[in-house]
Order: C-alpha cells, then structure tokens, then sequence
C-alpha cells in the first residue's frame, strides 16, 4: 500500500439478490464502516410511515426523488464527509458502501484518489442471474421476481436496473455466482481485495 494512503474506500456493487449485504457485513467484521444508501432510503421511508417490506419499486422512486431534491451525487457527498471529517480529526477510516447504482456516483468514486491521493479506492462488483438471484433472496415468486427483473430494463418503465449495469460495469473487477448455493466468487473477492491492499494497516499522516 501507499505510503501516503489514509483511507480506503470499498464499494460492491450488483443487482438485488446478489449478497452485498452479506459482503459488506463481512468486511464489518475486518473493521470497515458500512456506509450504505439502502439504509438511509429504509430510515427515510420508516419516517413517513411507510411499512416494511419495501417494493423495489418504491425504493427505486425514494432514491430518485433523493436525486431531484438532493442532487444525483447526494449518496456519494455522505460518503465523502464522512471521509474528509475522519481525516480532519486523524483518522484513517476504513469505509464498505453497498451500492453505487447510479453511474455518476460510481464514477465520482471512483475519481476519488484524483481529489485527495490519500484515498484509495476499490470497487467490485457481484453477478448472478435473476434465477440465482430469487434463491439467494428467497423472496417473491421466482416467475414474478424475473418479471421484475425484466421490466427494469426497459428505459419507459424503471432505468433502476439498466443504471445499476453501467455501474457494474465501471467497477474494477468482476465476481460471477455461477450456481445456486455456490458463493465462492464472494471468497474470491475477499482474496481479490487483500490482494489490493485493502487489510493492511493504513500508514499515519506524516
């Protein structure tokens, strides 16, 4: 790792289904802080009263009406204060976020170390089929949560799905679920990110 990196910044990204939050839970366990947009969208609904479970649906209207009122970089700006406050005091955080759906916020991520080369960031994505996906999440029908998954591709009626794709793709490195019970491409990533660095102790601001 570099000498002069402070903080680490870790983002998983992938469609519903795929086990970022299991991902993200695990990287807790090594001493990273979850950052996650999905629980500020479920204390926001939880405020108006909305009932759980949420539809995709309304998560997917919540995080746009976010966008109109907040800015599209809302997500990322929590994360980057919080960032830059830990640094302030002399911190060195180590920061897990669990989405990065929209691409204008992958790639501000992603520009990170061009801001501030204190910061290193790694970005990866999880993949599986709608199919896999239902097991993993062992909600909804399975014909009724790949009739969702469809319908988010097509721009006339939810671009939530298509958005998230050109995120994954922007991610640095790939890990595909290639059978239903078999997570082995999580373990790979874990080795993926050590291999970046990402567990070893972060250097003092000298």
């Amino acid at each position: 790792m570099s000498q002069d990196t402070q903080a680490i910044l870790v983002v998983v990204n992938g469609q519903p289904g795929v086990g970022k939050n299991h991902f993200a839970a695990e990287l807790e366990l090594k001493g990273y802080e979850l950052c996650s947009a999905s629980t500020t969208l479920h204390k926001i609904a939880a405020e108006r009263g909305m009932p759980e479970p949420l539809s995709r649906n309304y998560l997917n209207g919540l995080y746009k009406e976010l966008q109109e009122t907040q800015g599209s970089l809302w997500n990322y700006q929590i994360v980057r204060d919080k960032i830059d406050r830990a640094l302030g005091l002399g911190d060195r955080p180590k920061i897990v976020v669990d989405s990065a759906r929209n691409p204008d916020v992958m790639l501000a991520f992603l520009n990170l170390p061009e801001i501030d080369d204190r910061i290193k960031v790694l970005s990866l994505a999880l993949i599986a089929t709608a199919e896999i996906r239902h097991d993993n999440a062992r909600a909804d029908t399975k014909d009724r949560s790949v009739e969702q998954e469809v319908a988010e591709y097509y721009p006339d009626t939810n671009t939530a799905g298509l958005s998230t794709v050109f995120a994954d793709l922007a991610c640095q490195a790939h890990f595909i679920q290639t059978g239903i019970g078999d997570f082995s491409n999580q373990a790979e990533a874990m080795q993926w990110l050590s291999n970046q660095g990402a567990f070893e102790d972060l250097q003092p601001d000298i």
